[in-house]
């Protein structure tokens, strides 16, 4: 049985990607071409190779389909896109990695290697994690650590944003060490709607048609220690409705059952959106934000915490180095300052693959620019607002670089490749508040 699927239309590529993984990692492979493929599949894959442009649809529609068929299915996204919107998309819904086309086939069969490995490794890979997030260089990530100590003894819900790939989890881990807690994990998109109630509150048996036993839900497992609601901002409007009254009681009803259930938890949510624009748009209830944000937490980005890339691809070469029993490997200054250039859409995620793909392949201790992947090397992936190639995103990204930059106008307008009276003009144009 094959652990491994290639969904992609291109039927030279997914021959040879097929073959590359047969021939290095000696397991064969399914393949499907189309989007109406993949809706019709319910098989489980430890490993899925994903392209986000299908003939019949997007893949950015898929993640969720296939995590709700196996939510711990690895998904590395396949994408010839200049933009990484798309890509972030996918990798807030879920997705594990990604691959820019065009790739090479050592970087694939690397990929899915990591996918494969990564069960086994995973949860101490990320305890490990811990301390170097904590020894950061950035003050923004110092402020949101810090509100650990001030809360791993009090009985508040706190509600994390961030990008996909900022730590959200390992921030969760963190406070759940700290207050000698256990965590009970739940990856919200990855539920099916039809199937939320029962997954998050329980069931009995025969409440429905295939209910054929008890089933204790998310929300009761978790009773005296943390319940980690990743991308709430995902459940539909009626979960949230049956949520805020759990919140509200301290107690639950089973689906099909009038006995109550008394609740003791600490509810930890997390989301790559802003649920205050959610709100706005009446996709997230108000009430309910307030029940989950006793504490507001906020991870900054890592373009916007550079001064940490350094520290962290050493404990990544160093973690890579155990792993593959190699001699560490370190980066060379140019080679940092490429790194440094870079947007990471994927964040600390994409980083850590990054660094265990140069590990394999680079055959130099010194790591150079040559040994960099030339899509973090290419210009049109350092995002810049010349020629208005941001449209309906240049506000935030503004706002974004100002932030980071103390209001400097003048950094700021240097960072955006543009002058200060363009930058000022923009500014005005947008209502930004600045502090010049």
């Amino acid at each position: 049985m094959s652990n491994i699927l290639i969904c992609e239309d291109d039927l030279y590529l997914s021959n040879i990607v097929e073959k590359a993984i047969k021939q290095k990692l000696k397991i064969n492979s399914d393949k499907i071409h189309s989007f109406e493929d993949a809706k019709t599949l319910d098989k489980k894959y430890a490993v899925i190779l994903l392209d986000i442009n299908l003939p019949d649809g997007s893949g950015l529609n898929l993640v969720s389909h296939f995590l709700s068929i196996n939510p711990a299915s690895k998904i590395i996204m396949m994408t010839a896109e200049k933009s990484f919107d798309s890509v972030i998309e996918c990798m807030r819904l879920g997705a594990y990695n990604y691959i820019p086309k065009p790739f090479k086939l050592a970087e694939m069969t690397s990929a899915v290697q990591e996918c494969l490995n990564d069960k086994g490794v995973k949860l101490e890979i990320k305890e490990k994690t811990i301390p170097t997030i904590l020894k950061t260089n950035s003050e923004k990530l110092k402020i949101a650590y810090n509100i650990i100590d001030k809360v791993k003894d009090k009985a508040v819900n706190i509600h994390i944003h961030g990008e996909s790939g900022t730590g959200k989890e390992i921030y969760t881990k963190a406070l759940a060490k700290a207050s000698n807690k256990e965590i009970v994990s739940v990856n919200c998109p990855a539920i099916p709607a039809n199937l939320a109630e029962s997954e998050l509150f329980g069931h009995v048996k025969g409440a429905f048609t295939g209910a054929e036993n008890n089933r204790i839900g998310k929300f009761e497992q978790a009773n005296g220690g943390i319940l980690f609601l990743d991308e709430i901002g995902d459940l539909s409007q009626e979960i949230q409705a049956k949520i805020l009254r759990v919140l509200q009681e301290r107690e639950l009803e089973k689906v099909g059952s009038n006995k109550k259930v008394a609740l003791d938890i600490q509810l930890v949510s997390a989301s790559s959106k802003n649920l205050k624009d959610e709100i706005d748009n009446d996709n997230f209830r108000l009430d309910l934000f307030y029940r989950l944000a006793d504490i507001e937490v906020q991870l900054p980005a890592l373009r916007h915490r550079t001064e940490d890339l350094g520290d962290l691809c050493e404990f990544f070469f160093e973690e890579f180095s155990k792993e593959f029993n190699c001699e560490k490997k370190s980066l060379a200054p140019e080679a940092l300052k490429v790194l440094t250039a870079y947007q990471w859409p994927g964040n600390i995620r994409e980083l850590r693959s990054i660094i265990r793909r140069i590990s394999i392949l680079s055959e130099d201790n010194i790591i150079s620019v040559k040994d960099i992947p030339e899509h973090l090397k290419m210009k049109n992936n350092i995002v810049s607002i010349n020629g208005g190639n941001l449209s309906n995103k240049e506000k935030d990204f503004i706002l974004e670089v100002l932030e980071k930059n103390d209001q400097n106008i003048s950094l700021s307008a240097k960072e955006l490749g543009i002058g200060r009276t363009t930058l000022y003009r923009k500014i005005k144009k947008y209502n930004i508040p600045t502090n010049e």
